[in-house]
């Protein structure tokens, strides 16, 4: 397909215009909150532009037909998000901030001007990297320059282009799923061994029955924050792994009475006593790198003997058995939800011999590493694919393709 490039001018040698020159550009309606619906036609935000998935509001009056927005339409975000779009999503009307637009067909091919906008307004983000707030004001965007070779060469170039897109976008896609898929497989584990049929003869205790230790963690005023203990916060508790992360930790004076008291061992649990209602009561084991550090009080303790693995527990504690009997006791507040140490204390878990759980524990924790390398691997791979459409738009509008 490529071939088709051949002979073509250089970018250099191609004229360059104004978008103002081609096109003319329409911004959307500045919708009120009492505008919005719950049916209707949807109204196109940047927030569905930039993301399919996103929900839309609706509006059911009557639509400016320079608003009305259907397949095949070009609109541009400029405000917030800078970027082009090929709206493929039915019928829709279009929200302030977002550009539609209107080229000279006699000038411009709609897809080549698509991909122009898309290789200018790269270069605008790179620009203001790192402003609080992406914009460009419509002077602004009409002023942009791009190259404008014949109305051949440009359809050749869009075409090239498009077939390229795809391939890369089937490519991102199949990478997503898979990286789904590979972090689903923590779980799967999980589900393996607790929902096991071995695990149906296994005993069933109560939490505190089986715990010598259940205390929650210290409270410190802000003028004993920077110096001192390593500072275990809720912060510190991953939403879906049972190992602590330490990347990010705070620091707190304490006297050698709160030390005896409050200070870490590894092999202790750590529960989240208050967070949102979906992830209060996740837990973390409290590895030999954290020994010796301090807890908040927004953290309960947990430790057992030498007859009970910790690792196990905790990562019992992401299974759904356990999920589902900590959304029972949580007490639901504004935002948040709580639990108590009587909450933990009343939980049941499947315990099988001390030797069994430590080899399980072992394996869980083999294959969620695996797990781990994995998502990581499929992450490097979708950065280096999601560089490839902005490599193929320098190429193009270079000449280079």
């Amino acid at each position: 397909m490529s071939k088709i490039l051949t002979g073509l001018k250089r970018s250099v040698e191609w004229p360059r215009v104004h978008l103002g020159e081609v096109a003319n550009y329409h911004n959307g309606r500045a919708f009120k909150p009492e505008d919005w619906a719950t049916a209707g036609i949807p109204i196109i935000r940047i927030q569905n532009l930039n993301t399919p998935s996103a929900v839309y509001n609706y509006f059911k009056g009557k639509i400016d037909s320079r608003n009305a927005v259907n397949d095949g339409d070009l609109l541009i975000s400029w405000s917030a998000s800078l970027d082009a779009f090929m709206w493929d999503r039915g019928t829709a009307v279009l929200n302030q901030h977002i550009f539609k637009v209107e080229e000279d067909k006699e000038k411009i091919d709609r897809h080549y001007l698509y991909f122009a906008i898309k290789e200018a307004m790269a270069e605008i983000r790179n620009q203001v990297h790192g402003a609080t707030m992406q914009h460009i004001t419509k002077p602004e965007f009409e002023a942009i320059k791009i190259p404008l070779p014949t109305y051949i060469e440009q359809k050749h170039i869009a075409a090239i282009l498009s077939e390229k897109m795809a391939v890369v976008e089937k490519a991102r896609a199949a990478a997503e799923a898979r990286l789904n898929a590979a972090k689903e497989l923590p779980a799967a584990y999980l589900r393996e061994v607790f929902e096991s049929e071995e695990a149906q003869r296994w005993s069933s205790n109560r939490l505190g029955d089986l715990a010598t230790v259940i205390q929650s963690g210290i409270y410190k005023s802000a003028e004993h924050y920077g110096h001192g203990q390593p500072f275990i916060r809720m912060y510190n508790l991953p939403n879906s792994h049972w190992k602590l992360n330490l990347e990010t930790l705070a620091q707190v004076s304490l006297d050698d009475s709160e030390k005896q008291r409050f200070v870490l061992h590894k092999d202790d649990l750590l529960v989240s006593r208050v967070n949102s209602f979906e992830l209060v009561g996740k837990c973390s084991w409290v590895g030999q790198e954290a020994d010796g550090y301090a807890f908040e009080n927004m953290l309960i303790r947990v430790r057992f003997g030498n007859d009970t693995d910790p690792k196990f527990v905790a990562q019992q504690f992401g299974t759904s058995q356990v999920r589902q009997q900590i959304e029972k006791v949580a007490k639901r507040a504004i935002g948040q939800a709580s639990i108590n140490s009587e909450d933990l204390r009343s939980l049941e878990l499947l315990f099988p011999p001390i030797d069994e759980q430590r080899r399980l524990s072992r394996m869980i924790e083999e294959k969620t590493s695996a797990s781990a390398n994995l998502c990581s691997s499929i992450e490097s791979e979708l950065g280096a694919i999601k560089e490839i459409p902005a490599a193929l738009l320098r190429q193009a509008f270079a000449g280079e393709l």
